[in-house]
C-alpha cells in the first residue's frame, strides 16, 4: 500500500523532522527532543501537520436530520459551534467533530482511521436534501496549540480568536495570510489549541507563514510524539 504525503512533507525533511508512518500517511514523529517539543507546547506554540485527518464535507439544508439519524444527536448544532461525539460502535473509542459552517453547511473531522467508515455512515443516512463528500486529499491543515496560539493567528488572520472571543469547541472560516480557511478550536486538556484547514495547494506557503508570524511568539514545529505526550 503506497503511503500518503503531505503537502508540507519536504518542509518537515528540510527542518529535520523524523519521520513516521501513521495510518498509510508519513509524518513528523519529533523534529528534535519531543520532551523540549511538549514544553513548547505547554508554554509557548508549536505547529503540527494535521493533514492526514479525515474531512468530510457535509451540505444541504437536511444536515440536522442527517446528524439525528447517523449519530442520535437530537439537539441543533448552532452556526459557529462544533461537537465532539463518539462513535455509536465504540462510545470510548474514536470520535468525530462536527463543525457547523453555515446554515447548510458543516466539516466532519475524524481520525485518520476513522474516515472512511465514517464517511459510509453518513453517506447511508443522507438523503435528497444533503450531501457528504470526502475533502481530506483537498485540504491541508495545522494544529496551533499552546499558550500564544491565538497571538500568532492574529498576526495572520482578521478572526479574533482570543480565548474570550472564540470559545472552545467554536468554528469559523476566514482569511488566514489571504488564504480561505476553516478554523475549529480544539483544546488538549487545558491547553488552547485551534486546527485550521486550507486548500492543499496552499500547504508549503501557509506552513511557512505562520512559522514567519510565530517568530515573536518562539513558535516551532512539533511532532506526534509530542502531541500524544500532552494528552496523557
Amino acid at each position: 500500500t503506497p503511503v500518503a504525503l503531505t503537502a508540507m512533507h519536504h518542509l518537515h525533511v528540510e527542518l529535520g523532522a523524523t519521520m513516521a508512518e501513521k495510518d498509510g500517511w508519513r509524518r513528523p514523529a519529533h523534529y528534535g527532543s519531543a520532551d523540549e517539543e511538549t514544553e513548547r507546547l505547554r508554554n509557548s506554540v508549536g505547529l503540527l501537520d494535521i493533514s492526514p485527518d479525515g474531512k468530510i464535507n457535509l451540505s444541504g439544508m437536511g444536515l440536522d436530520g442527517l446528524l439525528s439519524r447517523a449519530f442520535g444527536q437530537k439537539t441543533p448544532l448552532c452556526m459557529g459551534d462544533s461537537l465532539v461525539l463518539p462513535l455509536p460502535e465504540s462510545p470510548d473509542g474514536p470520535s468525530v467533530t462536527l463543525a457547523r459552517l453555515a446554515a447548510d453547511e458543516m466539516m466532519a473531522i475524524t481520525e485518520p482511521a476513522e474516515r472512511q467508515g465514517v464517511l459510509t455512515k453518513l453517506a447511508d443516512h443522507a438523503d435528497a436534501s444533503t450531501q457528504a463528500v470526502d475533502v481530506t486529499s483537498a485540504l491541508a491543515g495545522v494544529a496551533i496549540t499552546g499558550p500564544s496560539a491565538y497571538l500568532l493567528l492574529s498576526a495572520v488572520s482578521e478572526l479574533n480568536t482570543s480565548p474570550g472571543a472564540f470559545p472552545n469547541l467554536s468554528c469559523a472560516q476566514s482569511a488566514v495570510a489571504e488564504v480561505h480557511g476553516t478554523f475549529v478550536r480544539a483544546d488538549i486538556g487545558e491547553v488552547l489549541s485551534y486546527r485550521l484547514y486550507f486548500g492543499r495547494e496552499f500547504g508549503q506557503y501557509m506552513w511557512e507563514a505562520l512559522l514567519d508570524a510565530g517568530l515573536d511568539y518562539d513558535a516551532a514545529p512539533v511532532g506526534l510524539e509530542a502531541l500524544a505526550m500532552l494528552k496523557r
